[in-house]
């Protein structure tokens, strides 16, 4: 059985010989163009949890401050205690005065 395919955009599942998502309309050559870092802070949106937790690994290894909006997103609707561990793995990876304030989410965190 393949694995499914899906719109980076909308995250909906299509047939991964689309060219233009058939539920949002996003053009899939679009995404091709992207660089790398956004295509994997898009990626948090994936709804197959395992690629949102590699997803959430990747930023920190590039030490991406971009990444750093999307890290505050989640931690305020999440309740998954591995998400939120793997974003702060990241955090301190990127180690700027900007992640201090995401920092400071996981700090209030009921779980944090």
């Amino acid at each position: 059985m393949p694995s499914p395919f899906f719109c980076p955009h909308c995250w909906r599942e299509i047939a991964d010989t689309e060219r233009r998502c058939r539920v949002c309309s996003y053009d899939l050559h679009d995404d091709t163009q992207l660089p790398y870092e956004v295509k994997r802070i898009n990626a948090l949106g994936h709804p197959i949890r395992e690629n949102v937790m590699i997803a959430a690994q990747v930023p920190g290894n590039f030490r991406s401050v971009k990444s750093l909006p999307a890290f505050e997103a989640i931690i305020r609707n999440e309740n998954d205690f591995i998400l939120i561990r793997e974003i702060a793995c990241a955090l301190r990876k990127i180690d700027t005065a900007e992640n201090l304030r995401v920092v400071d989410f996981i700090h209030d965190h009921p779980l944090g």
